[in-house]
Order: structure tokens, then sequence, then C-alpha cells
């Protein structure tokens, strides 16, 4: 089920009855006037015909989107690609980083023939943010925390914590208006997401 609640075929029903509606209300407001048929004729062929096509559409537009640096394989200096005429990635062949002015280049190598050695995939931030509200259980998650992040913030703190959302921080942070939780997604039932950093390769010593 896509939209309201209708069948795959029911969703094919609905976007043929579309075709239909689109063309017989340009005929009968604009008659041949204009050219505004040949305009609904061409809106009609870019209008999917079955669910199936809409899904798959939809797919390639979320398809994960990412930027691929050249780590350098001795410092981890991380170099993004450039891109020539033909859109291949071009990437620096040596490392160039330096500790300081003084020091010398890294010189290390980053490529094998024209690829990173050590290749670092960066997502897209926003891109990642429509993949995972697209999702609709996911954003049920997300609308549980929160709504279970407000009744912990009106209660007295708890000595066990089970939860980030029971932490002082996400119980008294306010939102953007400065007056309202941040979890607090208000009547728009705005959508609030928390990130973490987390970071496991440092050298403690």
């Amino acid at each position: 089920m896509v939209f309201f609640g209708l069948s795959h075929s029911g969703c094919d029903f609905a976007l043929r009855a579309l075709q239909v509606i689109i063309r017989a209300t340009v005929s009968t407001l604009f008659g041949d006037i204009s050219g505004a048929l040949g305009l609904a004729s061409r809106t009609i062929k870019e209008i999917p015909r079955t669910i199936k096509t809409v899904l798959t559409r939809f797919e390639e537009s979320l398809e994960l989107r990412s930027t691929v640096f050249a780590c350098c394989p001795k410092c981890c200096c991380n170099y993004p690609p450039s891109f020539d005429k033909t859109g291949k990635a071009v990437y620096p062949h040596q490392c160039g980083w330096k500790s300081s002015d003084s020091s010398s280049p890294c010189g290390a190598l980053l490529l094998e023939g024209t690829s990173p050695i050590r290749p670092f995939v960066f997502p897209d931030f926003f891109h990642f943010i429509a993949r995972l509200l697209s999702d609709g259980d996911i954003e049920g998650y997300i609308d549980t925390s929160c709504q279970e992040g407000l009744e912990a913030a009106i209660q007295e703190p708890s000595a066990v914590i089970t939860s980030p959302f029971q932490g002082e921080f996400l119980r008294t942070i306010k939102g953007p208006d400065g007056a309202r939780l941040f979890i607090d997604g208000g009547s728009e039932k705005e959508a609030r997401l928390v990130f973490s950093l987390n970071v496991d390769w440092f050298n403690v010593n």
C-alpha cells in the first residue's frame, strides 16, 4: 500500500485516472488554444502509469550519495576529488600534508593507478536525512523517543538512566524558539533529531 490505503492495482488505477482528469480538465477549460493540450500531453507522459514505476524512481532518488576522498595511508590526511570534463574523479598523486610550516611534506603515495589506495567514503548528510525520514518505521521510532523524553522531563531525575533522553542535557536544552524543549516538536509534530559523535581511534597516550 502506498497512499490512502490502496493496493498496487488501486494505485495503478489512480495514476491512470489522474491522466484522464488532467486531459479532460485542460480540454474543457482551454480547448485547443495556446497549445494547452500539447502541454497537457507532455505532462501526462511524465506521469508514471504504474505504482511499480513510481517506487523504482523513488528508490533511485534515494540511492546513497557520497563523496570518496583519498585518505593518505601514512598520515590519514584526506583529499577531496576534483572532476575532469568527463566527470571522472581526479586526486593528487602524493600527500602534501605538513605537520608544520618548516617540515617536509608527507610524500606518501595516494593512488594505485587512478584510484585511492585508502578510500574514505563520506555520505551526503542532507541526503542521509532524507533517506532516514523516508522510512516510516524509523520516523516512528524518532517520534516515540522524543515523546518518552518529554515524559521523562516532567518527572524527577532517575537514579538509573536507560536512555539518552533521561539525561540532564536533553531534559533541559531548549529548541530554536528558546521556549520549548528541543525534543518537543510542538503542534506541527516536527521531527527532532539528536546526533552523537563516536570516535574510537584516538591514542590516549
